[in-house]
């Protein structure tokens, strides 16, 4: 299945390292983000067009991610920490495979 738009909440890190990559190499992508554009490290840069959530809260950010994509990819070393996404996917919003 070819990549159609890559889905992202804009946080620093990962986030971000799969935004960066689809700014350059001029692919559609897009995702929501916490009202405010609250990020870790402050607030996430104009060049990041996405859409705000009504909540500042991560939460509703990761679930609009995962209602919006077909499907979910997380990157962790070690212990997944936090957990919002991998739950929200868990609640059956977007099937995936864990392996």
């Amino acid at each position: 299945m070819p990549i159609i738009k890559i889905v992202s909440g804009g946080q620093t890190g990962a986030d971000r390292g799969g935004l960066d990559p689809a700014i350059w190499c001029e692919l559609p992508y897009g995702g929501w983000c916490p009202k405010g554009r609250r990020a870790e490290d402050g607030v996430i840069p104009a060049r990041y067009q996405l859409q705000e959530t009504p909540s500042n809260g991560y939460l509703a950010r990761t679930e609009a991610n995962v209602v919006d994509s077909d499907a979910t990819a997380i990157f962790t070393y070690g212990v997944l920490e936090g957990a919002e996404t991998e739950g929200s996917g868990n609640r059956g919003v977007s099937p995936h495979n864990r392996e």
